[in-house]
């Protein structure tokens, strides 16, 4: 039954099957038993029912019970014996393990889509990107919703399931449920994919080399609720902003906000709602230092403990400038990022001045505060073990009007040298609309990486409707955009105290 044709997934090009796929056959009905609904796509010792695209051949074998993925770029589709059961709602699941480097993905499809199935993608390992696939971890809807942290470590068996209720997907890694989407009606236009039978189960293979294992691949139909009565996820405005980001999406950007806090009355479900809602994904960080709830190791492992398993990024803000004396390097080190600023400094009376309350910033000489503040900033990315600089360019109120004038080019200057040797990244502020476009220009032409942050004070998260100015503005690709480094890389690990 093959013919094929060439279908890009997983950001390589692969063979897509043809002929009419996703049918499951009476044979793999009666071997399941179906006593609780459920339906074997895998007899545990070959790929019957399984077809190969064109110069698949050997990606896919069995052994030891399980499907293996290896070898050249393919794809296989479940074809069963041909006949269709077609239904609107279902659930399909699979144990999978990964091997370092394994980069893979599974489609599925419902009728209500039409025939263009979409990528659930596959992929847990930590090293550095070598590409724009390598960003996008297990759960990443790809095209609609990224997942950039990995759940599951390689060499770990976890459960991957997709339950499809009409147009809306659910993806779950384990029990965490990382995506909930609704597959745009419009979707095969938008995505550039070309019609095709409806198919229900592919994997793709999409990188040679590394190894992905597959074991009880399962399919059950769901109850058929009427349309109207369907539950629905909150779904992005459609409007300008909401557009912008779903081009991003579909571009694969990696579009995270690093800089998300549980206050305010923000709790963490809420939060992590409206990442799944907005498709950006979070960094949410806990406030250390004096006077803040978490000023020591107790705090920060407690936070810790509340955040496992979480579909974020995990940060830690340091305050202050004897952050450092808080909490121990090994704790700090178990959270994904460290990242601070330069908004509480020692002042030219020799206090600890917080420059965003007014009663305890003194500035007698406007220039003379911007040396100390330059210095304090070059001494912060040079000595603190941190990943990001955020609010940057911040100014007190006091003489945030004079901000052109009093930030100079040699100024600006020596911070980014600062950054650029020490290997910081620069937060670009939503709540600020911090730092100015020449900063950030200067700052990606000296190879500075870049985050987005909101750094909200109650539940209202925005959409990072600056970051999205400044990414088009400056030019900003996902080459420019940092992510966190991998464990024996972090800046506390390796930058000495």
């Amino acid at each position: 039954m093959a013919v094929s044709r060439v279908l890009a997934v997983c950001g390589l090009t692969v063979f897509a099957l043809l002929p009419i796929a996703g049918l499951l056959t009476g044979v793999a009905r009666a071997a399941a038993g179906e006593s609780d609904g459920w339906i074997s796509l895998f007899d545990g010792k070959t790929l019957a029912g399984w077809e190969e695209g064109a110069g698949t051949k050997g990606t896919f074998r069995v052994a030891g019970g399980r499907i293996v993925a290896e070898g050249a770029v393919g794809v296989i589709a479940y074809v069963g014996d041909g006949r269709p059961l077609e239904f609107r709602n279902f659930e399909f699941r699979t144990d999978v393990l990964t091997k370092p480097g394994a980069s893979f993905g599974v489609c599925v499809n419902s009728p209500v889509w039409g025939p263009h199935p979409v990528e659930v993608h596959v992929h847990n390992s930590a090293a550095p990107a070598r590409t724009l696939e390598d960003l996008l971890k297990t759960g990443t809807l790809v095209g609609f919703r990224g997942q950039l942290k990995p759940l599951v470590p390689d060499d770990r068996w976890f459960t991957l399931r997709a339950v499809v209720r009409g147009r809306r997907i659910e993806v779950y890694v384990d029990a965490v449920l990382v995506t909930d989407f609704m597959v745009p009606k419009d979707f095969g236009a938008t995505m550039g994919v070309r019609a095709g039978p409806t198919r229900r189960v592919e994997l793709l293979n999409c990188r040679p080399g590394a190894q992905t294992w597959l074991k009880d691949l399962r399919l059950r139909r769901l109850a058929d609720e009427p349309a109207a009565t369907e539950p629905q996820p909150p779904v992005a405005r459609p409007d300008a902003v909401g557009t912008e980001i779903r081009r991003l999406l579909a571009d694969k950007f990696p579009f995270a906000d690093f800089h998300i806090h549980l206050k305010g009355g923000l709790t963490l479900d809420e939060a992590l709602a409206q990442s799944r809602r907005k498709g950006i994904f979070y960094g949410i960080a806990a406030n250390c230092g004096l006077g803040f709830p978490i000023h020591d190791d107790r705090g920060a492992q407690e936070f810790l403990r509340q955040m496992a398993g979480q579909p974020c990024f995990v940060g830690i803000q340091a305050e202050g400038r004897e952050w450092p004396t808080l909490v121990s390097k090994e704790t700090l080190a178990k959270f994904d990022y460290v990242f601070t600023d330069a908004m509480t400094i020692v002042d030219h009376r020799g206090r600890r001045a917080r420059l965003w309350i007014k009663e305890e910033v003194d500035i007698p000489d406007a220039q003379e505060f911007m040396e100390l503040l330059v210095r304090t900033i070059e001494d912060i990315l040079r000595h603190e073990p941190i990943d990001i600089y955020a609010n940057p360019t911040y100014l007190p109120a006091i003489i945030a009007a004079d901000y052109d004038r009093l930030w100079t080019p040699e100024r600006q200057r020596r911070v980014l040298r600062a950054a650029a040797e020490n290997g910081v990244a620069i937060e670009i502020s939503n709540s600020l609309r911090l730092p100015k476009p020449e900063f950030i220009k200067a700052a990606k032409a000296a190879g500075i990486r870049f985050t987005l942050g909101t750094n909200n004070g109650d539940r209202e998260l925005g959409r990072e409707e600056y970051g999205l100015e400044m990414i088009r503005t400056c030019g900003l690709t996902w080459q420019d955009m940092w992510m966190p480094k991998p464990e024996g890389q972090k800046p506390i690990q390796v930058k000495g105290r």
